[in-house]
């Protein structure tokens, strides 16, 4: 089981205390608003997710890390972070990001701690060489997030992504591990 902590959080594997928070956040509509292809229908659906990343932590082969974050304060959920491996080879993988956060924890630098404790993981101890993430320009919070992990822009894909009824432009970034600084 993968335990990664950082000054105020807990970014751990998926347990069966995670469904309550899990249904949450990706239930809501607000909170789901940018990534409508993976928001829940319903509870079952949560459930569906959750089951499937605590299968997969037991996979020898895993390609899919996706944690928990949980306050140290409070013990509270607040969200999830994690990446795919897309490709390996020998001398490294390439990684998809991803990340959501609860509402109400919005603003506290929660999700920029996470991240950058997962990036480490990913490039210190997953062997991963190179991690990608994106997201439509208008969610300017998660590009600021993107950001603050260190991540450079590759690229702007215009009217790439049709959202909320509209062809959308989607910002592309990527942070190679030699690029990474690792934190202390």
């Amino acid at each position: 089981m993968v335990v990664l902590e950082t000054a105020r959080l807990i970014v751990r594997d998926h347990r069966e205390s995670d469904l309550e928070g899990l249904i949450a956040l990706m239930t809501s509509p607000e909170n789901m608003r940018y990534v409508p292809e993976l928001r829940a229908s319903n509870a079952d659906a949560a459930r569906k997710n959750l089951d499937a990343s605590i299968a997969e932590q037991n996979n020898p082969s895993r390609t899919k890390y996706f944690f928990a974050i949980e306050e140290k304060s409070s013990g509270r959920y607040v969200g999830e972070v994690g990446f795919t491996v897309e490709q390996s080879t020998r001398s490294g993988s390439l990684a998809d990001l991803g990340y959501f956060i609860l509402r109400e924890f919005h603003g506290r630098g929660y999700m920029t701690e996470a991240g950058k404790r997962v990036v480490d993981f990913a490039f210190a101890e997953a062997g991963v060489h190179k991690i990608k993430t994106g997201c439509l320009k208008e969610n300017r919070a998660s590009e600021r997030v993107m950001q603050k992990l260190g991540f450079r822009k590759e690229g702007e894909l215009r009217e790439h992504q049709y959202h909320e009824g509209v062809w959308k432009d989607r910002v592309v970034y990527g942070l190679l591990r030699a690029e990474a600084t690792p934190t202390a």
